[in-house]
């Protein structure tokens, strides 16, 4: 094993606790990793389709982020104009603050907009746990995806 598989290795363990950990974009370093890797050893370990699968993935995973969110919201008792203050919230935040703005804007945006809709903080709050739950899941979500690309990297390298 030489120094780049050892770097390959560690940076998609890396990408792996980024699904978990909000600051570390996740999904990103798996993707760059095995699309650096993949023309580093001209593809031998994998096929370049496996690249393209990996980078559909990592699209999915961005997607589950803001989805996940304003679904639980919604799931929650948002309306749909703090849903959508919920994904705009996200998505400035995501801009201004990275990943933990991604949360934190969403949070806020459903909180403005709920709250100026229905003057009710309480709902305004719950509502703002259905973000927190739809992120919990979207977690997941993208951790079971990243478990699977670096799994079969894994799998390729051992057999």
């Amino acid at each position: 094993m030489d120094g780049v598989q050892i770097v390959f290795i560690i940076t998609l363990i890396i990408g792996f606790f980024g699904t978990i950990i909000p600051m570390v974009p996740g999904m990103g370093l798996i993707f760059g990793a095995i699309l650096l890797y993949g023309f580093y050893d001209s593809w031998a370990l994998y096929s370049p389709i496996f690249a393209v699968v990996a980078g559909i993935c990592t699209v999915i995973a961005f997607a589950i982020d803001y989805l996940a969110q304003a679904l639980g919201a919604k799931k929650f008792g948002a309306s749909n104009r703090g849903v959508i203050g919920s994904l705009v919230g996200g998505i400035i935040g995501l801009m201004l603050f990275n990943f933990v703005g991604l949360l934190l804007g969403a949070i806020i945006g459903l909180v403005a907009v709920e709250y100026y809709e229905k003057g009710d903080l309480a709902q305004s709050g719950k509502a703002a746990l259905g973000v927190l739950v739809g992120s919990l899941v979207g977690i997941i979500l993208q951790a079971i995806i990243a478990v699977s690309l670096i799994a079969y990297v894994f799998m390729k390298m051992i057999f």
